[in-house]
């Protein structure tokens, strides 16, 4: 999770509410919560319904921020028994967690199994030393430029800190849950996977409730939609238009979604350069350093959640390690992948979402 507010423009929905009030209206909410402007346009039958919808979803993001919060600790009269905060100052003690925070960890050691270990919420330490200077202008020359006895300082402090292996344990005794960290270098970030794994839970709650038309825009850079109301959509579609990673206000493609989930990462919004390369958030657990094969990349399927942590996962991997993974795994989770490659050329490996590249 982020330290400051960023309302990161990676993508964009263009949202085409019809005015008819054929099968209830449309009815919209904002919240400030996991370091994001979301907006979430849902259909309800009423004002009571849609007040009911607004306080539930409200309820689950806010949960799910103070549960994934690396940078503060919960309120004192917090409900809920620790954060990530808390939890990197407790090494090698088995702690008591929530039972969501419970499965949000489980389901990130299983992505962490199917990226073969791109994806690691354990190496929220290494992150840190990057975010450090990155994000501090005192560590710059100029805007982004970062001199070189900083880089050379920040290359010895990440190679001093090792990747654990074995980095945490779960386990689970008479209905309670526990977390044991096991290594001092552990410091777990569930940045890379909170927001997404928190806006599949709505969009599930949404669904559950006979929501078909809807659409979250959790920050814009995860997005899930139902149907769109719109009768001049064909095929009750949305349209999402990618922003340029390399030209502010400038888009380089569109693509048409429907009951589906969309996820970007990018090096647009938290980056400095040093020698011409641009060195950001996001760390390949393999090298400890941002890899520089894009510059944004973005997931489309129909798990907000695991597309979330995909694509910080891909984001680290070469172009012929993607190409594996989906020969292996495409067909089966239908994950479809628009690469905007270092170079500035596109990739795409698609299955049935239509991209008009601009």
């Amino acid at each position: 999770m982020k330290k400051i507010l960023y309302f990161p423009v990676i993508i964009m929905i263009i949202i085409l509410l019809s005015a008819c009030k054929e099968k209830g209206e449309m009815f919209s909410a904002v919240y400030f919560q996991m370091d994001s402007e979301i907006r979430i346009s849902y259909m309800a039958y009423g004002q009571d319904e849609a007040n009911e919808f607004k306080s539930h979803i409200g309820e689950v993001y806010s949960m799910y921020h103070a549960l994934s919060d690396n940078y503060y600790p919960l309120e004192e009269d917090s409900p809920y028994l620790e954060n990530i905060y808390t939890l990197n100052s407790k090494i090698n003690e088995d702690v008591e967690i929530d039972y969501e925070l419970y499965l949000m960890l489980e389901e990130s050691n299983r992505i962490k199994e199917l990226t073969e270990g791109y994806f690691d919420i354990s190496i929220g330490k290494i992150v840190k030393a990057w975010k450090d200077v990155i994000l501090d202008p005192d560590s710059r020359d100029d805007e982004y430029q970062i001199p070189q006895s900083v880089f050379e300082a920040l290359q010895e402090e990440i190679e001093s800190i090792e990747v654990q292996e074995n980095p945490y344990t779960l386990s689970e005794s008479n209905g309670k849950y526990f977390i044991r960290i096991n290594h001092a270098d552990v410091q777990l970030d569930l940045g890379a996977i909170a927001k997404g794994y928190a806006t599949e839970i709505v969009k599930d709650y949404l669904i559950e409730n006979d929501v078909v038309y809807f659409a979250i825009n959790a920050g814009s850079s995860t997005i899930a939609v139902g149907k769109n109301r719109n009768p001049e959509r064909k095929n009750q579609q949305w349209n999402v238009e990618l922003i340029d990673p390399l030209f502010s206000n400038k888009y380089f493609g569109l693509i048409e979604l429907r009951d589906q989930a969309i996820a970007t990462s990018g090096n647009n919004i938290q980056y400095a350069t040093y020698n011409g390369l641009r060195y950001h958030h996001i760390v390949s657990p393999l090298t400890k350093y941002s890899m520089h094969y894009y510059h944004s990349l973005t997931m489309i399927g129909n798990d907000a959640s695991l597309l979330d942590a995909l694509s910080t996962a891909f984001f680290s991997m070469s172009p012929e390690t993607i190409a594996l993974w989906l020969d292996a795994h495409q067909e089966e989770l239908g994950i479809e992948v628009i690469l905007y490659n270092y170079d500035g050329t596109i990739t795409t490996h698609l299955l049935d979402t239509i991209f008009v590249g601009y």
